[in-house]
């Protein structure tokens, strides 16, 4: 399948950030076992939505022209593997923030049944989000900034910030003060809350005392702020609520303009009668 594939490559080549195969030659791709050039092409155009392309390759333009989305999700076969499945282009893109250090990849993803759960390549794009005091979390949809947006936390920062090393708690409450003014916002941590007090270090104050702390600041957050958080027992979890938290505002907003476009339609249409 298609999604382990892309998962062997990212693990040959050490892929961390969709960047990172800038320099990934296509030739050295197609050298591993049981990878061939469907699955090179699902790459690069997974790649040239972000506006990125291999190393020495046609420029993000020519693929998205050649590779498009209509031709990956509904007309290229899989000769390397038959009946596999194919590549379809989710609707909308996902902005990183620039300074975002260990950032979701969003690969290996698939659509509903009712495109026949093929994978998902998801569009993404590096973008600042805002800086302190003005911080809006690691995540948003374009053309929703301001909207919709997702901070997230591995145990590690969660500790450091909210225990306040080094003054992070007091721009982290300052970002929760802007997400809070959003339509849709999210902390999501990439630990369950039982994870998180429990190993809780001994650093300035004993375990214990970290512990009760993290524990009863977390609660006080969520009241003063009224921002949702979502603890996830593993990064893959964090990664798929955040995408599927963005997923489900998109469609939303998307219905809603729909909706919207209808009654316009509809009042233009009693405007042109009643003038008859």
């Amino acid at each position: 399948m298609l999604d382990s594939k892309f998962e062997t490559l990212r693990n040959h080549f050490g892929i961390f950030r969709p960047v990172d195969w800038c320099s990934v030659r296509p030739e050295w791709i197609t050298r591993i076992d049981g990878v061939g050039p469907v699955t090179l092409d699902h790459l690069r155009i997974y790649l040239a939505m972000q506006n990125l392309i291999l190393l020495d390759d046609r420029t993000p333009e020519h693929w998205k022209q050649t590779l498009g989305a209509v031709k990956i999700g509904q007309t290229l076969g899989d000769p390397e593997e038959p009946g596999a499945d194919v590549g379809v282009m989710n609707p909308f893109t996902i902005l990183i923030d620039s300074a975002e250090q260990n950032p979701f990849t969003f690969l290996n993803f698939h659509a509903d049944a009712d495109r026949k759960n093929r994978p998902l390549i998801v569009p993404t794009d590096w973008r600042p989000l805002g800086r302190h005091p003005e911080s809006l979390g690691d995540y948003s949809i374009e053309g929703f900034i301001g909207r919709c947006h997702v901070e997230r936390k591995s145990m590690e920062d969660a500790h450091g910030t909210i225990l306040g090393w080094d003054g992070r708690r007091e721009r982290f409450e300052r970002e929760l003060e802007n997400l809070s003014r959003l339509d849709a916002a999210l902390v999501v941590v990439e630990c369950s809350l039982e994870t998180l007090c429990r190993q809780a270090p001994a650093h300035k104050r004993t375990a214990q005392q970290n512990s009760k702390a993290l524990h009863r600041s977390i609660i006080a957050f969520q009241q003063d702020y009224s921002v949702r958080w979502l603890f996830c027992d593993t990064r893959r979890l964090a990664e798929q609520t955040t995408f599927r938290f963005f997923e489900r505002y998109w469609h939303k907003q998307h219905e809603a303009e729909k909706q919207t476009a209808k009654e316009l339609a509809a009042v233009s249409t009693e405007d042109l009668l009643a003038a008859l």
